[in-house]
């Protein structure tokens, strides 16, 4: 759903009250936490741009699922969300901060998120088949209304606040997908992606 940092919401927007909140690192202010992310299906004819469909991602009991960040620990370092009035938001194990997506021949996506970074194998109807993360974080997606599998090397965890995955592409055979990551990893230590000039494009089997 929209979300805005801090900085923005009190200088552009005058939000002064949220100024307390000005040097947490990755802090966003989610003014509408009830809207979770969609898929939208656009038609292009000529100049002009259709809306055909619009449907929300949804977990195995079919509800929508949120915005808000999973859970995390120590070394799985979470973005900290606030609602508009600067209440802090809880996090959600079936959460998801989407950014990109590929469409597969059958109808279903792989849809990349921030949070994880994680993948999203979702079913043509919008429902999520399968999550993957990196290995360590399914102990806290345990509550997750969806399956769960740790497959992603553990090092992905290391990527900047709010950079995750912001990317990604299908080979033409389906076999691979491509992800690139936002900017640099906090690796070997979390001051590394300041200085980092390397961002990493991963190759994996869409299989496994």
């Amino acid at each position: 759903g929209p979300n805005l940092k801090v900085g923005p919401a009190i200088d552009l927007y005058g939000l002064s009250h949220l100024a307390p909140l000005r040097d947490i690192d990755g802090a966003k202010i989610m003014p509408r936490p009830d809207i979770g992310p969609a898929i939208s299906e656009l038609r292009i004819d000529g100049d002009t741009v259709r809306l055909m469909r619009t449907f929300a991602l949804r977990d195995s009991h079919g509800r929508a699922i949120s915005g808000l960040p999973i859970p995390g620990g120590a070394s799985e370092e979470i973005e900290p969300v606030f609602a508009i009035d600067g209440a802090t938001l809880g996090a959600d194990p079936s959460g998801a901060d989407t950014e990109a997506i590929a469409a597969l021949k059958d109808g279903s996506f792989w849809i990349g998120d921030e949070y994880g970074p994680s993948l999203l194998k979702v079913a043509p109807d919008g429902h999520i088949i399968q999550r993957w993360v990196p290995k360590g974080l399914e102990a806290f997606l345990k509550d997750a209304r969806y399956r769960v599998d740790a497959v992603l090397p553990k090092i992905a965890a290391r990527r900047r606040l709010n950079r995750g995955f912001e990317a990604l592409a299908i080979s033409p055979d389906e076999r691979w997908i491509y992800v690139v990551f936002q900017s640099a990893l906090a690796h070997p230590d979390d001051a590394a992606h300041e200085r980092g000039r390397t961002v990493r494009i991963w190759k994996l089997d869409a299989s496994s």
